[in-house]
């Protein structure tokens, strides 16, 4: 189906069996919330419908590379790509987080949505909403740093419940984290917009 995503000023192709983005509040949020630079090369990591690249294309961005373990998600991707002529900036590619990047291969601004609750996902769908045991963000911390260009931000949508792994996590891989945006989603529940940047070297 084609929705109309605010954020974008344009509709987006929603297949079946991907999550729509425009249907939870953490996407949109975070999309508002980007920090784009006009030279910005972009890594969407769990893309979906590559909702997140194309906002930050839309914001400026010079190209962007998406990434999502699902073909359904590839291919909904592609078809956006397509719907928005963004073929020379953008591409999408099949991958379990960063397994389809080249080692050389780094990135000014490194966008991650993940998923939120702590549960075994049964279907392709299910994956953008449970993490179990939170594997796929320890993952993610440990792992994104090498991607991420030394002047490079990555920024993340996330949830009050599982905050303080989150910030050990960045310290247990040389990244400082800030809190940029916050927004109140129920009463023992908050939303954060999350900026990681490396830790400089001690002594410097």
């Amino acid at each position: 189906i084609l929705v109309y995503a605010p954020q974008l000023e344009r509709e987006l192709y929603v297949f079946r069996g991907v999550f729509n983005p425009l249907l939870s509040n953490v996407p949109p949020f975070l999309a508002e919330h980007l920090e784009v630079k006009p030279d910005d090369t972009v890594l969407d990591v769990g893309t979906g419908t590559g909702f997140q690249a194309i906002r930050a294309l839309r914001l400026g961005a010079a190209r962007a590379v998406a990434l999502d373990i699902t073909d359904h998600a590839v291919a909904n991707t592609q078809a956006n790509i397509e719907l928005l002529s963004l073929q020379d900036r953008m591409a999408v590619r099949q991958s379990d987080l960063f397994t389809a990047l080249n080692p050389q291969e780094q990135f000014s601004l490194i966008i991650f949505n993940p998923p939120l609750l702590d549960g075994r996902p049964t279907t392709p769908l299910e994956r953008a909403v449970f993490d179990e045991q939170y594997e796929l963000i320890t993952r993610f911390m440990n792992e994104s740093r090498r991607y991420l260009a030394d002047d490079g931000r990555i920024q993340i949508g996330y949830t009050s419940k599982n905050l303080e792994q989150l910030f050990r996590l960045a310290g247990e891989n040389g990244l400082q984290a800030r809190i940029v945006a916050t927004k109140q989603a129920y009463r023992d529940e908050t939303y954060y917009v999350i900026e990681l940047t490396k830790r400089p070297p001690q002594g410097t």
